[in-house]
């Protein structure tokens, strides 16, 4: 029967302890706070809303909100270049253009506009990407590292910049 079946999964289930959390949500809970998974559906603690999700037109947990408002302010795209978040996932985004040492500068750029915008760089944004990694490359600050620190943090500023980018951000 039924109760045959429900005692062989859990009797399979090695780490079944793991999977039962307590009966409680705490904004501060590291498994809310550190979640690495993207989700539609997180507990919101009403009194203790997450700067992030106010700063993006978050619907009020207090209330009934039948039409969510839109906003576009300089506040969210300077939350997005200071966030930590952000930084780590530019880093990510870098070492994957960076993991194949035999790739020319020229071809990352364009695999990193397929990545980010589905769609090849321009004439002009290849240009620019070029200046802009070359750049920071003479920066006083990266020159005394060692060439592949800098060479990093180039391509991390880069790969922020396009993650940042309206049309990152928006799909029309």
């Amino acid at each position: 029967g039924s109760s045959e079946s429900g005692e062989f999964l859990v009797s399979k289930a090695e780490n079944i302890g793991a999977m039962i959390l307590p009966n409680r949500v705490a904004a501060d809970d590291p498994f809310y706070t550190t979640f690495a998974k993207r989700s539609i559906y997180l507990p919101v603690v009403r009194n203790m809303l997450p700067d992030v999700l106010a700063l993006f037109d978050a619907a009020d947990p207090n209330g009934v909100t039948a039409q969510r408002n839109e906003t576009t302010v300089a506040s969210q795209s300077l939350f997005l270049l200071n966030s930590p978040f952000v930084r780590e996932q530019s880093r990510a985004f870098a070492e994957r253009l960076l993991a194949d040492k035999s790739l020319p500068d020229p071809q990352r750029i364009e695999q990193a506009h397929r990545l980010a915008f589905g769609r090849t760089a321009s004439p002009d944004e290849q240009a620019q990407a070029s200046e802009f990694l070359a750049a920071y490359l003479k920066t006083p600050t990266i020159q005394d590292r060692p060439e592949e620190v800098g060479r990093l943090a180039a391509w991390q500023s880069y790969c922020q910049s396009l993650l940042c980018a309206n049309e990152f951000m928006y799909v029309e």
